[in-house]
Formats: C-alpha cells, sequence, structure tokens
C-alpha cells in the first residue's frame, strides 16, 4: 500500500488530470451538446442526440467534438443571428433609475438594519441572573406574614435506610 502512495508528484498531477480529463470532458460535452438549438444541429447536418450519447460512452469523440463539431455549431449559431438581427430599444432610462433605486435600498435598507442589530459592547446591559440559591432580600417574603397551615411540615421517613 506504501508504493502506491509514493508517487512522485508529477506523475501524480499527470495522473489526476488525465482521470479529469476523460471523465469530465465527456460530461461538459454533453452538456454543451444538449443546450445547443435543435435548429443548429440541423444546419450542420448532425444529429444532437447520437452526439450526445457518443460523448459520453467513447472519450475520444468528445475530442472530436469540442475541435470540430462545436465550432461548426458556433458558426451556424452566429449565422443564424446575423440573419436574425432585429433591433431591440434600448432600456427607458426611467426603467434603470428605478431598478438601480432599488437596488440601492435594498444594500442601504441591510445596512440599517445590520448596525442597528448588531452586537453591543461590555458596556451594553446583559440578562439578569437567575437566581439559584435564596432569594435576595427584597424578594424575599416575610415569614411572619405566610400563614401556619401553609408552611410545610418535616416528615421523617417511615422506613430507615439501613446503615453498615
Amino acid at each position: 500500500m506504501r508504493s502506491l502512495l509514493a508517487v512522485d508528484g508529477g506523475i501524480l498531477v499527470a495522473s489526476v488530470a488525465g482521470v479529469l480529463l476523460v471523465f469530465v470532458l465527456p460530461v461538459v460535452g454533453a452538456a454543451d451538446a444538449a443546450l445547443r438549438a435543435d435548429l443548429d444541429w440541423g444546419r450542420i447536418e448532425r444529429n444532437k442526440t447520437r452526439w450526445i450519447l457518443v460523448q459520453i460512452f467513447v472519450f475520444p469523440f468528445a475530442v472530436y467534438y469540442f475541435a470540430v463539431v462545436r465550432e461548426e455549431l458556433k458558426k451556424s449559431v452566429s449565422e443564424r443571428r446575423r440573419a436574425q438581427h432585429v433591433y431591440r430599444a434600448p432600456r427607458s432610462r426611467r426603467e434603470v433609475g428605478t431598478a438601480i433605486a432599488c437596488a440601492a435600498s435594498v444594500v442601504i435598507g441591510t445596512s440599517v438594519l445590520v448596525w442597528v442589530l448588531r452586537p453591543r459592547g461590555d458596556d451594553a446591559p446583559t440578562a439578569p441572573e437567575i437566581p439559584t440559591g435564596e432569594l435576595p432580600p427584597e424578594l424575599s417574603i416575610p415569614s411572619e406574614s405566610i400563614p401556619a397551615e401553609s408552611v410545610p411540615v418535616e416528615t421523617t421517613p417511615t422506613t430507615a435506610a439501613p446503615t453498615p
């Protein structure tokens, strides 16, 4: 086991890079192919589903996809966009101003709340201590004011514990 872990740093880096390339490149290529429009696949006369599956199961096709097919798809997209170029009017200044004002109010409101609700220093009042023993004199009830019938009577246990 020790010989497996004692690998030269360069070989380890190359191994990790190779494993990532073999496993990650096909998945990224398949995802890229899946996100391309069907119209673009039709323009370059290739089957979208076939290219997604082939990349996942046969690694060299993923390399070919990135080197050749993806470039063809990019050209197809640029041609389609050039043909569909339609003028879009810019957003009105009022709409942009409203969006900026809303974003600024959220940031300012958050900052104010963080400042108001921040933890205080040592001079801030702390929570009162919970008494665990006797009550302080101002909270204790004088024994003269307690009726005799409400005072618990000391009782002795009926069975005594055996002494060792």
